[in-house]
């Protein structure tokens, strides 16, 4: 099963604080996947930043991502 790795990183040196996150994605499911993520966002041909997504937002992101039925490696 050929997988696509996706990862994203945020740091505050301040707090001495790293986060790296990563999901794998079957080649298969990619592009669904890709849409799926799209649909999310609140306009078309943006990207979702967590950072200026608001509380609410970030909830139904959450919402909505835990319900797909996709298997997970972690």
């Amino acid at each position: 099963m050929p997988v696509t790795a996706y990862v994203d990183e945020t740091g505050a040196l301040e707090l001495a604080r790293y986060v790296l996150a990563a999901v794998l994605v079957e080649d298969a499911a990619r592009e669904h996947t890709r849409a799926a993520m799209r649909a999310l966002a609140l306009r078309p041909g943006r990207r979702i930043h967590w950072r200026v997504e608001s509380a609410a937002r970030r909830g139904k992101i959450i919402a909505e991502v835990a319900g797909w039925a996709t298997p997970a490696s972690l």
